[in-house]
C-alpha cells in the first residue's frame, strides 16, 4: 500500500512530505521532503523500516523514527517522527489510513 502524509510542524513554519510504501506488508519505504534542513538530514538516514517491528514496540521513544531524531537534533515535539510512524503504520496495513490532527491555540 502506498500512503503519503503531509505534516504542517507549526510555528517553524516547515512542511514534510512522507511518502511510504510496502509491497509486503512488513517493509516500508519512505521518501521524506521537507523545507527543514534538519529534517532533510534525517530523511537521508531513515530510508525504510521494518513496519511490524515499529508499530509493534512496547515504546514509542525506541522507534527507528524517535531514536533518529534525537540523533538528528530534531526539536522534542517535532510532529514529524510521528507522521511517519502513522505512514508506516499505514502502509504496512497495520490501520486503515486517516487523517489526525493537533490543534494548539491560546486561551486567556
Amino acid at each position: 500500500m502506498s500512503i503519503r502524509a503531509q505534516v504542517t510542524a507549526g510555528i517553524c513554519g516547515f512542511t514534510t512530505v512522507i511518502v511510504a510504501n510496502s509491497k509486503d506488508g512488513i517493509t516500508v519505504k519512505l521518501d521524506i521532503q521537507s523545507d527543514c534542513p534538519k529534517i532533510q538530514k534525517y530523511a537521508q538516514d531513515l530510508v525504510e523500516v521494518n513496519g511490524m517491528d515499529e508499530i509493534l514496540r512496547k515504546s514509542m521513544v525506541e522507534t527507528q523514527p524517535a531514536l533518529l531524531a534525537r540523533d538528528h537534533g530534531l526539536h522534542t515535539a517535532c510532529p514529524v517522527p510521528i507522521g511517519v510512524l502513522k505512514a508506516v503504520e499505514a502502509a504496512a496495513s497495520l490501520a486503515l489510513p486517516g487523517s489526525c490532527a493537533i490543534e494548539i491555540e491560546r486561551i486567556g
